[in-house]
C-alpha cells in the first residue's frame, strides 16, 4: 500500500485464498490498529478483507489522503488536523491498486477526534459566509464519540459535534462516495449578538422564535449539493413548525388578556 507500518504482532494463518490475522497489532499513521484481519484472495486482481477492531490516536489528514475510503474525490485530508480513534466493523473489495471499491464496501463503528480541528472546507466557508461569521472558517471537531456507517455507497454520520470559540453545531446526515452529493442537517448555536445578522436571512420573528431561555440561538440549517460545492440555506421544515407555535402561543396570550382566563 506504500504505508509505513512497523511492529506487527499477531496469530497469523494462511491458505491458497486467505491470509488471516487474529489477536493483531500495528503501529502505522503516528498511532495503532489492533483487531481481527482477513484478506480473502479469491482471483489475484479481485480481492477482498474484513476488518474487525480498534483505530487509536491515527493522524487523520494522513490516514484519509492514503485510504480513500471517503472516495476518489474527497478533500477533507486537506482541511484537517489532528488525530481520530475508532471502533470499526469494516468489509470491501479491493481493486488491483488495493484501492477500496467503493459499492462493495459497508462499514458500521463510532470514531472520536482529538485535537482535530477543520480550516478553509468548502462547506464551512459557505456557512461562514451565510452567517457572516468569520471564526467558522477554523471549526474544533469534538471529542464525544459519533456514530457512522457506510452502505449502499452512502455514509451516514450522527449528531457530529462542532464548536468555534462560542458557537456550536451538530450535524447529521448522508453523503454519496461516488456522485459526491451531500444532504447535511445542522443545528448552529450562536450567541445573542448574532440576532440582527440573522434576522436579515430568516426575519426577526423566527430569530425570536428560535432563541432558547439562556438567549442563544439555534438556527436549523440544510446543506445538499456536493461536499466541494455545498449549497446552505435556513431548514424551513424545521424552522416553520417553532415560528407557528410561537406565533400561536402569542395569540393566545393576548386573547387571554383581553377575555381573561
Amino acid at each position: 500500500t506504500g504505508v509505513t507500518m512497523t511492529d506487527l504482532k499477531a496469530e497469523a494463518g494462511t491458505n491458497p485464498s486467505q491470509i488471516s490475522l487474529n489477536k493483531a497489532s500495528i503501529n502505522l499513521f503516528d498511532g495503532s490498529a489492533s483487531g481481527s484481519f482477513v484478506w480473502n484472495v479469491p482471483q489475484p486482481d479481485r480481492t477482498n478483507l474484513d476488518f474487525n477492531g480498534e483505530l487509536n490516536d491515527i493522524t487523520i489528514s494522513s490516514f484519509f489522503r492514503e485510504y480513500q475510503v471517503l472516495g476518489e474525490k474527497s478533500i477533507f485530508h486537506k482541511h484537517v488536523t489532528g488525530s481520530f480513534s475508532a471502533k470499526v466493523d469494516y468489509h470491501t473489495v479491493l481493486d488491483l491498486y488495493l484501492d477500496p471499491v467503493i459499492p462493495t464496501t459497508r462499514m458500521d463503528g463510532t470514531f472520536s477526534m482529538t485535537k482535530a480541528r477543520i480550516k478553509g472546507h468548502p462547506l464551512q466557508e459557505k456557512i461562514a459566509a451565510l452567517l457572516k461569521a468569520d471564526e467558522l472558517n477554523n471549526i474544533a471537531i469534538d471529542k464525544s464519540t459519533n456514530r457512522f456507517s457506510i452502505e449502499n455507497s452512502v455514509m451516514t454520520i450522527e449528531n457530529l459535534g462542532l464548536t468555534s470559540g462560542d458557537i456550536g453545531a451538530e450535524m447529521s446526515g448522508t453523503r454519496h462516495l461516488l456522485n459526491n452529493n451531500i444532504d447535511y442537517k445542522l443545528k448552529v448555536f450562536l450567541p445573542k449578538r448574532f440576532g440582527d445578522r440573522i434576522a436579515s436571512v430568516i426575519s426577526a420573528q423566527a430569530v425570536k422564535a428560535l432563541t432558547q431561555e439562556n438567549g442563544t440561538i439555534m438556527l436549523p440549517l440544510r446543506v445538499t449539493g456536493t461536499q466541494n460545492n455545498p449549497t446552505v440555506r435556513p431548514d424551513q421544515e424545521v424552522i416553520k413548525p417553532i415560528l407557528e407555535e410561537m406565533l400561536k402561543k402569542k395569540a393566545g396570550d393576548v386573547l387571554k388578556g383581553i377575555f381573561g382566563n
